[in-house]
């Protein structure tokens, strides 16, 4: 169907004002980055700096700013621990879903999904309790478990999607061939399902990366803490708000996820709409 004329700058009117609306906080944040500490808090506020500076960034980044350092090491350990548990678990099981038969296979793949409408919020309180027994507060470990535990859901029904969406054909004429299961699972459709992968790969990343709350709840250990909550203890207190270094920290923090997205940016959104079509 063609569009008329009107639809079509609507469309795209549309779009740009949405895209400004989205980019604008981010363009602030980074403007904000560049500008000297005596030009943030300037009245009436300006967008661009009378001088652009990098000061703020070498100031973060030095070895004497061990503390920002230190949170990016955390948050690195938690996330790549996320995605390892998060990718090996829901492979299995999405390939489990979507070629094996056992009984109550459909019950246990509602139920998992069902979870995915319980808010984590909800569950803090009995979950710090439960970690607490445990002994997993202020651990790479207990941050780890919690994050996979909440995005398994999701990543388990895209992988299922994904494995669904390949030609069954395959795996029977492997096993006829005598390949056993793991040989098929590992062999054809792993190498296959690589948009899944690359789908679960960006969420468990960005979630990781960018969740606050959690990281917050779970580890008060400043030793620990992920680069989230590190950026606000450090730089933000009662007496004073650092905004030159939690908008430059911002930006850093943010470059991780761009370049994770762009590089897998095609693969991510094969991977989206896998199994939507037969």
């Amino acid at each position: 169907m063609k569009l008329k004329k009107w639809q079509v700058v609507g469309f795209y009117l549309t779009n740009t004002l949405l895209a400004i609306a989205f980019l604008a906080p981010i363009l602030w944040t980074l403007m904000t980055s560049l500008k000297p500490t005596h030009q943030i808090l300037t009245y009436p506020p300006r967008l661009l700096p009378e001088r652009f500076t990098l000061e703020h960034y070498r100031t973060i980044l030095s070895v004497n700013d061990a503390e920002f350092l230190r949170y990016v090491v955390n948050s690195l350990i938690v996330t790549s621990g996320t995605i390892f548990v998060v990718i090996v678990v829901s492979s299995l099981a999405g390939y489990a879903f979507a070629y094996l038969r056992f009984p109550g296979i459909n019950v246990f793949f509602v139920a998992i999904l069902a979870t995915m409408m319980v808010p984590f919020q909800s569950l803090l309180i009995p979950l710090y309790g439960f970690m607490q027994k445990i002994g997993l507060l202020n651990s790479y470990f207990g941050l780890v478990l919690m994050y996979s535990t909440f995005q398994l859901p999701f990543c388990v029904f895209m992988m299922r999607n994904s494995f669904a969406s390949l030609p069954p054909s395959l795996r029977e004429s492997a096993l006829l061939d005598g390949c056993t299961e793991a040989q098929v699972f590992r062999k054809i459709y792993l190498p296959l399902s690589l948009p899944g992968f690359a789908t679960v790969l960006v969420y468990s990343f960005m979630t990781s990366w960018n969740e606050f709350l959690m990281a917050l709840t779970f580890n008060s250990n400043v030793k620990v803490q992920t680069l989230q909550v590190g950026l606000t203890n450090y730089y933000l207190s009662r007496y004073r708000t650092s905004w030159e270094m939690i908008t430059t920290g911002s930006i850093i923090t943010m470059i991780p996820v761009l370049v994770v997205f762009f590089v897998l940016q095609r693969y991510y959104v094969r991977g989206l709409t896998s199994g939507a079509v037969k």
